[in-house]
């Protein structure tokens, strides 16, 4: 292979591995106006630019997360549920969008009749178990889980025993929040 060739060649090879990253930079970059309007509270702008965003990029679950959340602060639980389930589907290894989905649930249990809450309840726990499975040190989702141990009868999963392993394992990670948790189970 003559020097223009290799040339060529490796220019092409270079091209073909930085032009995902500058996608992905440039999709990073678009995301954070998406994301300062959200924190912002402008959720009505910012509903409108993660529904386009989703539109444009289907493959994304940034996009399906923070629409879930606007939906849920909304109060529009079924919605809320579907785009977490969207995040879900997208990245099934991510700890928060476990979370996410179990608290929609949660939300969805809590204004539910009496025949909807077991079914939505065991949801709940599910995703919030996936959620501590997944990342271990998500002290959010351990304090989700205990909870839900907590407040759900015996026969769907409550336990004082297996909140306060969760309150265990939240010590072990953040003695103070450990203190909190446990603070939470004796005021229970």
């Amino acid at each position: 292979m003559n020097w223009q060739k290799k040339k060529g060649f490796i220019f092409l090879v270079l091209f073909a591995v930085m032009l995902p990253l500058n996608i992905r930079a440039v999709m990073n970059e678009a995301l954070e106006k998406g994301i300062q309007l959200f924190e912002a509270g402008e959720f009505p702008e910012a509903k409108e630019f993660f529904e386009s965003f989703a539109e444009k990029s289907p493959e994304n679950p940034t996009a399906s997360v923070y629409l879930g959340r606007i939906f849920l602060i909304e109060g529009d639980y079924n919605t809320s549920i579907d785009w977490f389930k969207k995040a879900v589907e997208l990245d099934e290894n991510n700890s928060e969008y476990h979370l996410w989905l179990g608290r929609a649930y949660g939300q969805k249990a809590q204004r539910s009749s009496v025949f909807k809450k077991p079914s939505l309840a065991k949801k709940v726990k599910k995703e919030f178990e996936k959620a501590v499975e997944l990342d271990p040190d998500n002290i959010d989702a351990r304090f989700a889980l205990m909870k839900y141990y907590l407040r759900a009868p015996g026969f769907m999963g409550g336990s004082k025993e297996k909140a306060r392993e969760q309150a265990k394992e939240i010590e072990k990670r953040d003695p103070q929040q450990g203190r909190r948790a446990f603070e939470l189970i004796y005021e229970f």
